[in-house]
């Protein structure tokens, strides 16, 4: 339960890291930008961790992480090319929709 609870806590420090993200690409501050994306990533990788651990040793999850897996890649891909655009609508139209998405399911699991 507790494994819930700290992903809880560190999707909503996520959400908030989209939006700083986007301040800083909109200040043109892009160095600081992606010194955020890359604790993002690091962060992205520890929570599907969390994820796949909790579902292989406690119970199952409805939380599928090909979808991040899947946008990871392309946010990859748009780092390297520095498409700052589609970097935030990667962020902002999908990865926050996976996020809540995600914390919606652990707030219903917590609760019972």
């Amino acid at each position: 339960m507790e494994l819930l609870q700290d992903m809880q806590e560190y999707i909503e420090k996520l959400i908030k890291a989209i939006e700083t993200t986007g301040q800083k690409f909109e200040e043109a501050k892009p160095a600081e930008a992606y010194e955020i994306l890359g604790h993002m990533a690091e962060g992205l990788v520890w929570l599907t961790q969390g994820v796949t651990a909790y579902k292989d040793n406690v119970e199952d999850l409805d939380i599928e992480t090909a979808r991040l897996n899947e946008l990871l890649g392309e946010m990859v891909d748009a780092m390297e090319s520095q498409d700052e655009i589609l970097i935030m609508d990667l962020l902002e139209y999908e990865l926050k929709e996976v996020l809540e998405e995600w914390n919606d399911v652990l707030v219903q699991k917590t609760a019972h």
